[in-house]
C-alpha cells in the first residue's frame, strides 16, 4: 500500500469536505441562525482546512494509485 498517496488523497478529501460545509454556512446566514451554529461550522471548517494542508503539504513520490503487476 502507497501510504503517502493514502494520506495525499485523504488531505485532498478533507479540503473538499471544508468546501462543501460552506453550504450549511450559507443556510444559517439566509436562516439567521444563533452564533453558535457559526462557531461550530467555523472551527470544523479550520479543523479540516488545518489537517487537509499539513497532509498535502508533502506531495508523494509515486503518482500511480495502484500497480498490477502481470505475470
Amino acid at each position: 500500500m502507497n501510504r503517502s498517496m493514502v494520506r495525499f488523497l485523504l488531505a485532498k478529501l478533507l479540503l473538499i469536505e471544508a468546501g462543501l460545509l460552506l453550504v450549511p454556512v450559507g443556510i444559517a446566514l439566509y436562516y439567521r441562525e444563533s452564533n453558535q451554529v457559526f462557531t461550530a461550522l467555523f472551527s470544523t471548517i479550520g479543523i479540516l482546512v488545518v489537517l487537509g494542508l499539513l497532509g498535502i503539504i508533502k506531495k508523494p513520490k509515486n503518482n500511480v494509485s495502484m500497480l498490477r503487476k502481470e505475470s
